[in-house]
């Protein structure tokens, strides 16, 4: 998986939602909302129990907590830390 993918990331998404789904999610353009919850969590116990993850945590800054409006608050939440994790495995972070 992490052949056909490039990323740890990305390989190990596709190893639990199987590489035809996730090829799809990738020629879709990544849209957070389209990517399953149960994924997404079982992506990042695998990356921070294995440590892949870990090094590119420190990298996110997180903002104080405020309290908002919008009740999709949690989703967003975890899309700007997608993306900042994203970000990181682009730019060869670790």
């Amino acid at each position: 998986m992490y052949r056909r993918y490039g990323s740890w990331s990305d390989a190990v998404a596709a190893y639990n939602w199987g590489p035809g789904h996730m090829d799809s999610w990738i020629s879709g353009g990544r849209r957070f909302d389209k990517f399953p919850l149960a994924v997404e969590i079982y992506r990042i116990r695998v990356l921070v129990g294995s440590s892949l993850g870990v090094p590119r945590l420190r990298y996110v800054h997180m903002q104080p907590h405020r309290p908002v409006a919008d009740p999709y608050h949690g989703r967003a939440a975890v899309a700007r830390l997608y993306s900042e994790i994203m970000r990181a495995s682009e730019l060869g972070i670790r």
